[in-house]
């Protein structure tokens, strides 16, 4: 009897033990607060990507009996999941907060090394939905006031270490009482990531701390993708930098544009959007128009069609009494980056267009051969008419009137673009002026823009 009751204890005392072991080693490594984000918008909110488990670089699960003990090690994956991108990651509404945002004051910052990434956190405190714009840049960001070393630095390119910038921006501050200094943020504002390991973030630093909008840059060895998502308790915005290069980022970094959004106005209405490949690099871009009706003019907005850079300007010219929009596009200078031919203004049986270049990520208005401004009318009159005709040259433009002799003179003028500027056609010593004159009141020609879009 005594032997059979040590026999029991002991069977009871391994069954403890191995229950207790199996909840250590196979509890989950992330908290029961990390919620991954879905990849859809709700209630305005856009949450990113999808949560790797990523606290533990194995995990292991124990089964136990009490006969015998198996043990299987799972291994995560050495590289990127494919769904991660290198493209912009923005909530919906920005620059303004979603519309469940919540008040956030920076906490924390920290760089960690994982297995085939690495990862960036900052820390908040405050609840709700946090709003945030992250995004490639070609170059560094401008900063008001820096220290070089030796003397402080104003309106310059940040100084930090790496080769390319990854660019992350949240409406937060840096402190809930500027005027109270035990409320000032105490963490760092400068990570070196080679001391942590990190293969790719060579360097994190606050580089933006103004009305409500916290910003720090991320200097890199390369483009990569990444993936973003937010976490609960206390609030945490998490990116994650995939150490494997991405040489073709996206259309923001292939063609050197900073991916700048620009403000869009929600009562602006929107008019007409031609897609097409303006700037001779893979992917097509967007052109957009909008009507404001708060200065009566009309906007133009072109955009990557991957969503990682866009530009907005105002139409040159334009009113709303005249819908402006995009006609087509055609590379006129043989560069191997198409014009964009832009319906700017008009009347009852007219209209006034201009040519614009993409010129330094932005869409700029030609100009004539002095460096003035110039648009051509297409359309007609009781006394005079017009019409524009895309040649392999460049452009003819003919302007009609009607004389005192009841005839038509009809102005004829070749010219073709040099850059930014249109300059007259190029003639040898047997040209002749392809001007003329009417022998009646026939029209000369149909008032029309012909060019093969």
């Amino acid at each position: 009897m005594k032997l059979f009751s040590i026999a029991l204890t002991i069977l009871i005392a391994g069954a403890c033990s191995s229950s207790e072991k199996n909840t250590e080693e196979s509890a989950p490594a992330a908290t029961s607060d990390e919620t991954p984000g879905s990849g859809e918008e709700t209630d305005g909110y856009e949450t990113q990507d999808d949560e790797p488990n990523t606290e533990l670089e194995t995990t292991s699960t124990t089964t136990s009996t009490t006969t015998s003990t198996s043990t299987t090690t799972t291994t995560l994956p050495e590289t990127c999941p494919t769904n991660w991108t290198a493209v912009p990651r923005t909530t919906s509404g920005w620059p303004y907060p979603v519309t469940t945002g919540g008040s956030f004051i920076l906490s924390d910052a920290e760089i960690g090394a994982h297995s085939y990434f690495d990862r960036f956190v900052l820390d908040f405190e405050g609840s709700g939905d946090l709003s945030y714009d992250i995004r490639w840049l070609a170059s560094p960001p401008i900063i008001p006031e820096q220290w070089d070393g030796s003397a402080w630095v104003n309106d310059a390119p940040v100084i930090m270490d790496g080769n390319k910038f990854l660019q992350v921006r949240t409406i937060a501050r840096s402190t809930s009482d500027i005027s109270d200094p035990s409320q000032w943020y105490s963490g760092p504002d400068d990570l070196d990531g080679n001391a942590v390991g990190a293969q790719v973030v060579n360097q994190g630093k606050m580089t933006e701390d103004f009305e409500g909008y916290l910003g720090w840059t991320l200097g890199t060895e390369h483009f990569a993708a990444f993936n973003v998502f937010t976490l609960e308790n206390p609030k945490r915005l998490v990116v994650d930098i995939c150490h494997e290069e991405d040489s073709a980022a996206s259309q923001a970094t292939s063609a050197g544009c900073l991916g700048e959004w620009g403000f869009r106005d929600p009562d602006w209405i929107e008019g007409v959007s031609l897609s097409g490949d303006i700037d001779g690099i893979a992917g097509d871009e967007i052109v957009t128009t909008f009507a404001d009706p708060s200065i009566s003019k009309w906007w133009m907005e072109i955009a990557a069609d991957d969503g990682s850079w866009r530009q907005i300007s105002v139409v040159p010219g334009s009113s709303l009494v005249f819908e402006a929009q995009p006609l087509g596009f055609l590379d006129m200078d043989e560069d191997g980056v198409k014009e964009i031919f832009m319906q700017t203004d008009g009347g009852a049986y007219s209209f006034v267009f201009k040519v614009f270049v993409f010129d330094d990520c932005e869409l700029q208005p030609t100009l004539n051969s002095e460096g003035g401004d110039i648009s051509w009318p297409v359309g007609a009159s009781a006394m005079n008419m017009a019409r524009a005709t895309c040649t392999e040259f460049g452009m003819s433009v003919e302007n009609a009137q009607v004389t005192g002799d009841e005839t038509w003179l009809v102005d004829v003028n070749e010219i073709v673009l040099s850059g930014i500027a249109w300059e007259p056609l190029p003639v040898d010593a047997g040209w002749v002026d392809p001007s003329y004159e009417t022998p009646d009141l026939d029209p000369p020609f149909a008032p029309s823009l012909n060019c093969e879009f």
